[in-house]
């Protein structure tokens, strides 16, 4: 199965499932806390605000963890091509298309001259 079924039979990129994923596990936990903790009769104020936090600080996570995989992934998808392309030709030359590549070129080149 390749990279353009997976997706359509599934609809959402890999990193979109990821993302959702992990945000419903944080607020799962978050949910279990405090059902624990109104259990026990110590769901105050100050806890739904260290609850909330912790909630938004584990979606931020979450979405930088989406970032993250969307990126990595659309470089994989550059090696890929990169990889086909010099599979069907050998002599072809392969570059890269990614900015960060020419980026580092130059930062190379200003290191030795």
């Amino acid at each position: 199965m390749t990279t353009s079924t997976a997706r359509r039979a599934g609809g959402l990129p890999l990193a979109i499932w990821a993302g959702m994923l992990s945000a419903g596990s944080v607020l799962s936990v978050v949910v279990v806390a405090a059902l624990f903790l109104q259990a026990a009769g110590a769901l105050g104020a100050l806890e739904v605000e260290g609850l909330a936090l912790g909630a938004c600080a584990g979606l931020l996570f979450s979405l930088a963890m989406v970032i993250a995989a969307a990126r990595i992934a659309a470089g994989l998808r550059g090696l890929h091509s990169d990889a086909v392309q010099r599979l069907q030709d050998p002599l072809a030359p392969v570059g890269s298309s990614h900015p960060h590549f020419y980026g580092a070129m130059v930062d190379w080149s200003d290191a030795f001259g």
